[in-house]
């Protein structure tokens, strides 16, 4: 495993989002990434359903604000470090969300 993954393996839920954020903005400072294959099929399909008023979408600032507020609010102690096969009904809630 690169040691950079081993890093974010690492890092506390808040320190994650925080890195995620960094990278977004790196991300878009530079060129436009080439996007994946299956966004051609998946776009139209989004497409219509956007048209049709069958989807609902978040503006990205509602969703980083949502996630902040889900993961401040949660115990990690359980996963020792082992995020990648860390299950969601391990988390433990340790406050009031709201």
């Amino acid at each position: 495993m690169p040691a950079v993954m081993e890093a974010i393996d690492r890092m506390s839920p808040a320190e994650r989002v925080e890195t995620m954020e960094y990278l977004w903005a790196a991300m878009s400072a530079t060129a436009e990434p080439e996007p994946p294959a299956w966004h051609g099929d998946v776009l139209p399909e989004r497409r219509r359903r956007a048209a049709a008023g069958e989807e609902k979408f978040v503006p990205l600032e509602e969703s980083m604000r949502q996630l902040r507020e889900e993961i401040a609010c949660l115990d990690f102690s359980a996963a020792k470090g082992r995020f990648t096969d860390f299950q969601p009904s391990e988390f433990k809630l340790v406050g009031d969300p709201t």
